[in-house]
């Protein structure tokens, strides 16, 4: 559901991005998956992640190469990010590579988020679009800045931030951060 916000409210901010019409079922279908590697062991388990998906029939409507991309978004939601001579990453069409890191981010960013489960994130607004050099703004409601999870997302905005090719500013709703402010 983060994950599907986070998409939603980048590309109605008006995001200069080329994606595939099926992006969001792509990135929805990753996200669901995308721990599916921990049946097998913690340890690299977004890559037994990628080889589960991958293996899969695709669903109704689907194509063996969009399963491989929702399994490379499920890849690439943690760990180190794809190098030029990995098989894996070499599969991926060259047209297709930039949608797969900006769903990939999206996803990380998502998970990032999705671990405080202390929170109920439901609203995200996005500032910053429409001015190429700016800072990407996200609001997030639910959201309070604070430890650990402020240093978590500095940490996982990074693939989205190289992505869209901007710094991105993660800042808590204005009553959140005033009532934490309040109390300490």
């Amino acid at each position: 559901e983060i994950a599907s916000r986070l998409f939603d409210a980048i590309l109605a901010a008006g995001a200069p991005l080329i994606l595939p019409l099926n992006a969001r079922s792509m990135l929805e279908a990753a996200a669901i998956l995308h721990d599916v590697g921990r049946a097998e062991g913690q340890h690299n388990h977004q890559k037994k992640s990628f080889r589960m998906i991958r293996e899969r029939i695709p669903p109704p409507d689907w194509t063996a190469s969009d399963m491989e991309i929702a399994a490379s978004i499920a890849r690439y939601h943690r760990g180190a990010l794809p190098a030029p001579g990995q098989k894996s990453w070499a599969a991926i069409p060259a047209d297709q590579k930039e949608s797969v890191m900006f769903l990939a981010g999206i996803l990380r960013l998502a998970t990032a988020l999705g671990s405080d489960g202390n929170s109920n994130f439901t609203e995200i607004k996005v500032e910053g679009v429409e001015q190429p050099a700016a800072s990407l703004i996200l609001r997030i409601k639910g959201y309070s800045g604070e430890e650990p999870l402020a240093s978590r997302l500095a940490a996982d905005r990074h693939l989205l931030e190289s992505v869209l090719h901007r710094s991105i500013v993660i800042e808590p709703d204005a009553k959140v951060a005033r009532r934490a402010s309040a109390a300490g």
